[in-house]
């Protein structure tokens, strides 16, 4: 039977389940052998779920860990219906100091003895299955010895009850002392947390300290009937086999590359491509195989063979395309150099490669269906695997049956005198800067259009100015008579004196509420009867304790009358100030102001005026309506200074916009550097009317052919697009110059019309549809830009002229047709060195980028000497090799996954560059990789 792939594969991970020991699930307690749950069953039900990977982590306790263990063992042993390998990580669920729950999850190697050996540790006061106490040692203390243990700690549901994050109701605050969520999340020990809801949002605590956690999921299954179950929620982890080491790693690099949950879009990502080479095995070649076969073994998605030069790197990749047939697609020039690889080394200094006795034997999936190809001296056969334990024969040619693409750089390079493929590469042949362009344009037009509504909602609300205005000068009328009357220092002195009333009387009832209160604190305090004749006299030990209760009454009693004593002395105190303020200053000034007051009321009674109180609602009123004229001319400078933003994106956008067309000619210029007989050229804006007009009328939203007249005449010969492209010049500064001031000439005509204005040019057809418009259309249309056209040319020789063409020549072109080749096709795609000659940022933007977004439809091995294309790329298969002995040979302990420690180290050693290629993908790497 073919053995499993290599490399790494994802693993479904369950980071958060309860057994029995939990005393809070459906099954603790239950004695009844026939209803209680066993520690197989509990195993079986995981493994029916489909979970790869479980940590136990009961609340506080380290009890159920060794039975599953153990019954792990016999269930293994005995294979029963339903069995399927699960590796179980030791845990706990710890509550601690602080009142938040913490993950601490160990390697599959620890004990129920280890995990109560932490619990210890963090000295949990409580009960062991409940979370009825906490930690006595910090959170920081905690996580710490989590850490100093080799284990990990992960903050448990932290947007859910009894999470580290979780907020207070609907304030949006954090339920949990914010010192100590900071004291946790700076700690860099946690590499990730548990987070329960899929749209969660990182709290803005976590985000200012930099936390970069990696956001797991677990089922924290309480019960199998109802609830969260096994398999509704976890988390897909990739590694090579699971181990601490392996998900410490994941962990570290996050997702999406390492870390997948299962509640996200995406789908299984152990999906396998439709072809897949699984293995290739070399018998007896002149450099490889002798003595012992070398075999490798190949990950479905993505491979790739490392080592020095002299190695053997290339030599697997054209090992496979003899064994596969593949050596009539090379090209004729270099075909030779096949040859001369394919051939029984006549002497010493021959290039052979081969012996007479030289196997090749290539293992090949195409579905679920297993294919063997063994070539020997020429001749090849396949078998098929039947599923009985054995293989057999199968019809067909391999080269027919079997596809696959074997690429070398130079072969590459040879595609690009294809004429027929630069217009089809051309777009995926330019890197991603282009997209990054794209993403600040529509930021900055998603800009634009908030600004100018913003603008529109304080305009209708600076509409309300005039009314503010007049109330204010009616008001202002109004208190000029009680102010001519010589009332006002009077009515104002009455105020004061009523606010300050009010201040002494609150603060005498306040006063006058805390004798209460502790008069009944006293009596609530107040101890309760000691049962005696529960402590017999006989006893001396009953007589002891009975004794030591007493005196806690004692205590309790004392503290009773002394908040008692407290209370009264509080009441006299009270008592006493207010004799002393009745015969202040201040009560007989106050006197005299009302006795005035009451005068003056009754004078103005006489004089007709009908409420002198209102002075003082007046002068408030007064003081309103100048703060909202304040605020009013407040909102007027922020309209004037939105409207300076808003002109600042609209030149933000056409800069961006230029700046895009400068950005893809760069691009295409890189690409053909030093090509001779190709240019490719950005045409800033496009290249005619015609093109430009689509898009034009989607932004006036006018896309019938209504307003020929205004937009472009059947000929093309008038309208504002005729106009725009009339007499452009070509060189490519001037012509930008040129759009950029017709473009901003256009949007004046709109702007004139849409608000009222007469542009004469303009039909009155034109005028009435842009009236019409939404503000939030026009809006859109002031961010318009004509898109760029492209002019490719081609040099039939050095004398010759450039001439229109829609291909180009080889050369510099390679970079392109390599994107090309890997975004098309599922076959498996093998690779030989195709960084060469290509600078590391088209190695990192064509081949490192491409490769890992397609590996996942189709299988990509190669042989490469960069660093970036192992690392970045994600390989889940390293293979290492090296010359020993005159034989080139597969590093077992330099080859796997990226997640082991040898791999890392054999890259770092053998790569230049390597360490640099981990960082930039790693946080904190080379702490791990200095141990591996």
């Amino acid at each position: 039977m073919p053995e499993p792939f290599a490399g790494a594969r994802w693993w479904k991970f369950d980071f958060h389940t309860h057994t029995p020991a939990s005393l809070d699930t459906p099954w603790s307690g239950i004695e009844n052998e026939k209803e209680r749950l066993s520690p197989e069953q509990w195993l079986l039900r995981f493994m029916e779920a489909q979970i790869d990977c479980v940590a136990v982590t009961d609340h506080n306790t380290a009890d159920w860990i060794d039975s599953l263990k153990n019954a792990y063992s016999r269930l293994a042993s005995e294979r029963p219906a339903g069995f399927r390998p699960l590796c179980l990580f030791p845990g706990v669920e710890l509550s601690v100091n602080g009142g938040f729950h913490l993950l601490a999850i160990f390697d599959p190697d620890a004990t129920g003895r280890d995990v109560s050996d932490l619990i210890a540790r963090v000295e949990y006061r409580g009960t062991p299955g409940r979370c009825d106490g906490v930690t006595r040692k910090s959170a920081t203390e905690v996580v710490e010895l989590v850490a100093d243990l080799g284990a990990l700690a992960i903050p448990a549901h932290v947007d859910q009850e009894n999470g580290l994050l979780q907020t207070a109701g609907d304030t949006g605050q954090l339920a949990l002392d914010a010192n100590t969520v900071g004291q946790v999340i700076r700690r860099s020990e946690i590499l990730a947390a548990e987070v329960v809801n899929r749209d969660w949002v990182e709290h803005q605590m976590c985000r200012d300290a930099g936390c970069a956690w990696t956001a797991v999921v677990g089922s924290d299954c309480h019960n199998f009937r109802r609830g969260v179950k096994p398999g509704d929620r976890f988390t897909w982890v990739k590694m090579g086999q699971p181990s601490m080491e392996g998900l410490r790693l994941a962990l570290l690099d996050g997702a999406p590359l390492s870390v997948r949950r299962s509640d996200r879009e995406g789908g299984d990502p152990n999906e396998l491509p439709r072809l897949a080479i699984e293995a290739l095995r070399v018998g007896n070649a002149r450099r490889t195989g002798r003595g012992e076969a070398l075999q490798v073994g190949f990950s479905p998605w993505m491979s790739v063979i490392v080592g020095g030069r002299g190695t053997g790197k290339s030599t697997l990749v054209e090992m496979l395309r003899l064994a596969l047939d593949r050596a009539s697609e090379l090209p004729a020039r270099l075909r030779d150099d096949f040859e001369q690889f394919a051939r029984v080394a006549a002497s010493r200094d021959d290039q052979g490669a081969l012996l007479d006795e030289t196997t090749v034997g290539v293992v090949y999936r195409k579905d679920s269906a297993y294919f063997r190809i063994h070539w020997r001296r020429g001749d090849a056969s396949i078998e098929e695997w039947n599923g009985a334990d054995n293989w057999s024969s199968s019809p067909g040619d391999v080269q027919g049956r079997f596809p696959i693409r074997i690429l070398s750089q130079k072969q590459i390079f040879a595609l690009a005198a294809d004429t027929d493929a630069l217009v089809r590469l051309v777009d995926d042949a330019l890197p991603s800067e282009h997209a990054e362009h794209e993403r600040r344009r529509r930021q900055m037009e998603t800009r634009y259009l908030s600004l100018r509504g913003q603008i529109r909602e304080l305009e209708a609300r600076l509409a309300d100015r005039t009314r503010v205005e007049g109330e204010l000068a009616d008001v202002k009328r109004q208190l000029a008579a009680f102010e001519a009357g010589g009332h006002e220092a009077l009515l104002v002195e009455f105020q004061r004196f009523r606010r300050q009333e009010r201040a002494i009387r609150n603060r005498r009832e306040e006063m006058a509420d805390a004798v209460k209160r502790l008069r009944g604190a006293a009596a609530e305090i107040e101890p309760s009867d000691v049962p005696a004749e529960e402590f017999p006299a006989q006893s001396a030990a009953a007589a002891e304790m009975l004794g030591l209760v007493r005196a806690l009454a004692e205590k309790q009693g004392e503290m009773a009358r002394r908040l008692m004593e407290t209370a009264d002395e509080a009441a006299g105190f009270l008592e006493q100030w207010r004799a002393t303020a009745n015969a202040s200053e201040w009560v007989a000034a106050a006197s005299a102001n009302r006795q005035a007051y009451d005068a003056l009321v009754e004078r103005l009674a006489k004089e007709g005026v009908a409420d002198p109180t209102s002075y003082g609602s007046l002068v408030q009123r007064r003081h309103a309506l100048e703060r909202e004229i304040h605020d009013l001319e407040t909102l007027r400078t922020r309209v004037e200074q939105l409207k300076v933003q808003s002109t600042g994106v609209l030149g933000d956008l056409e800069n961006d916009r230029t700046e895009t067309s400068r950005v893809r000619t760069a691009l295409l210029d890189s690409v053909l550097a030093g090509n001779r007989f190709v240019a490719m050229t950005i045409v800033p804006f496009g290249r005619e009317a015609r093109a430009a007009e689509p898009a034009f009328r989607r932004r006036v939203g006018r896309q019938d052919e209504h307003l020929q007249q205004d937009i472009l005449a059947a000929d093309g010969d008038s309208g504002i697009l005729a106009d725009l492209y009339s007499g452009l010049p070509a060189d490519f500064d001037e012509r930008v110059a040129a759009v950029r001031e017709r473009v901003a000439a256009v949007k004046r005509d709109v702007g004139t019309i849409a608000a009222g204005g007469n542009v004469e040019a303009r039909t009155k057809w034109f005028h009435n549809h842009v009236q019409a418009l939404p503000p939030e259309q026009v809006d859109r249309f002031m961010c318009w830009w004509p898109e760029d056209g492209l002019r490719v040319q081609y040099r039939r020789s050095d004398a010759g002229q450039l001439v229109p063409i829609a291909q180009g020549s080889p050369g510099q072109k390679s970079a392109a047709i390599l994107a090309f080749l890997l975004c098309h096709g599922d076959e498996p795609i093998v690779l030989d060195q195709p960084e060469d000659d290509l600078d590391n940022h088209l190695i990192y933007d064509l081949v490192v980028q491409q490769v890992r977004a397609g590996k996942q439809r189709r299988q990509v091995i190669v042989a490469t000497h960069n660093p970036n294309i192992v690392v970045n790329g994600d390989a889940e298969m390293v293979i290492a090799m090296d010359h020993r002995a005159g034989q080139c040979r597969m590093l077992v302990e330099g080859s796997g996954c990226l997640q082991e420690p040898g791999v890392r180290e054999e890259i770092c050693r053998v790569m230049e560059g390597g360490r640099q290629a981990f960082e930039r993908r790693y946080r904190r790497l080379l702490e791990d990789a200095g141990h591996a």
